[in-house]
């Protein structure tokens, strides 16, 4: 999104990131009037974190995990008044253990720490871990507890990684807190993921995504709200838009986004996500996008941690490879990532992957940037990723067994549950 499109996007007025103060401490409401102050102030939260555009932030991405856990818990012990965090996976491995100690330590130096887990995403993780963390004061939050779901609910997940620290400092991608996204400094797997720190005031967008998740789920967080969104002044030249998919009618913006930045896109789209089953409008568009002349590069893992997905996904190969779409499958390791690049100037990055659970299941978070370098940043990371991945032949692929087409078109029959 660049030129005219920019301009205009840049007159939207920018809205204050800090939400109106509480009532005057010495105010005592009634039971009703405070259950009807609560229930307002939930629904401020949810305007803050809707679709807006905020400027002057600073963008940067890791594609290491070691770097980026590093960066992060650098933020941790660096925070004054408050860390919040919000992750599909919480293991109690080495990496876990590792912000377990971290964070405990800020708790008792009077750092207040609120932390909302996937349960699905976090049964692995031993009851031992979490139940030290709460007897130290971490505010822990279960997110759809097994045994107390119907299988509706079940199905949807808070697949979410964000942390932020005293409302400053941001951190949005795909990275969990987990041994498989490290490096050898942190005993990992060594997966192939990305994060972004964010500086500015699309922070303030950042703690409101993860304060109207912990209201809906938990309830008012014990600070004040001046505590969690502090004035942020100017932090840089990128523009960004913080999206968060926490309701019906908001799950439909993140999926509406990426269709228009797909049809405005004039040069290039490169996409990389773990997890690549997009529904058929998507599809569609980026066939159209190709045969208008659009160069259309996609990089999905040869390797995964789910096969399922891997093997319905292949039923789309031949109708992208005829419209000129290029597909590259990533060889080395396990790729997670989740980022898309649009002529070089619009970056997305967050944990949402192209796929049915992400746009109609899942509650994600992603972050839309664009400004100073960072497309040729991320692109670079493209990049690189390309130079290790395999391109797909269209005319080796259609030799493939019939018993391996039949599987495909099998599993893509269940395509909205992968």
């Amino acid at each position: 999104m660049a030129g005219r499109r920019n301009k205009k996007r840049m007159s939207i007025p920018e809205t204050p990131s800090i939400p109106p103060p509480e009532p005057p401490s010495w105010r005592k409401l009634h039971p009703i009037f405070e259950r009807s102050y609560r229930f307002h102030r939930y629904k401020r939260y949810r305007k803050l974190a809707a679709l807006r555009p905020t400027h002057h932030n600073e963008v940067i991405i890791y594609d290491d995990g070691d770097r980026a856990y590093d960066e992060i818990l650098k933020a941790i012990e660096g925070a004054e008044k408050n860390i919040n965090i919000s992750t599909y996976i919480l293991e109690s491995d080495y990496v876990g253990r590792i912000f377990k100690e971290k964070l405990i330590k800020k708790v008792v130096e009077g750092v207040e720490v609120n932390i909302i887990y996937d349960a699905v995403g976090s049964m692995r993780a031993s009851r031992k871990f979490f139940r030290e963390m709460k007897n130290a004061g971490i505010h822990l939050v279960v997110f759809r507890p097994l045994l107390s779901l119907n299988l509706i609910k079940l199905n949807r997940r808070l697949h979410r990684k964000l942390f932020v620290i005293d409302g400053k400092i941001g951190f949005i991608g795909g990275m969990n807190i987990s041994c498989e996204y490290a490096g050898p400094k942190f005993h990992g797997y060594n997966w192939r993921d990305l994060m972004a720190r964010v500086d500015g005031p699309a922070v303030g967008d950042l703690q409101a995504m993860f304060m109207v998740m912990w209201h809906r789920v938990r309830g008012p967080l014990p600070q004040k709200e001046f505590e969690y969104f502090p004035q942020l002044g100017p932090a840089g030249n990128k523009d960004a838009v913080v999206i968060g998919t926490d309701f019906w009618k908001e799950r439909k913006q993140l999926r509406e986004v990426f269709l228009i930045l797909i049809r405005k896109a004039e040069k290039e789209i490169c996409i990389e996500s773990a997890y690549f089953l997009p529904d058929i409008e998507i599809r569609r568009e980026l066939r159209k996008a190709s045969l208008k002349g659009i160069k259309v590069k996609i990089i999905i893992p040869r390797n995964t941690d789910i096969k399922t997905v891997y093997f319905a996904r292949r039923t789309m190969y031949s109708k992208f490879l005829k419209a000129g779409i290029e597909i590259y499958e990533y060889t080395p390791r396990i790729l997670h990532t989740k980022m898309a690049v649009f002529d070089r100037t619009t970056v997305v990055i967050g944990s949402a992957n192209f796929d049915y659970r992400s746009f109609l299941h899942n509650i994600e978070g992603n972050i839309f940037v664009e400004g100073g370098e960072i497309g040729e940043e991320a692109y670079k990371i493209f990049e690189k990723d390309l130079s290790d991945s395999e391109k797909v032949d269209y005319e080796e692929f259609i030799k493939r067994p019939l018993i391996v087409k039949i599987m495909e078109w099998f599993l893509f029959i269940f395509r909205y549950l992968l």
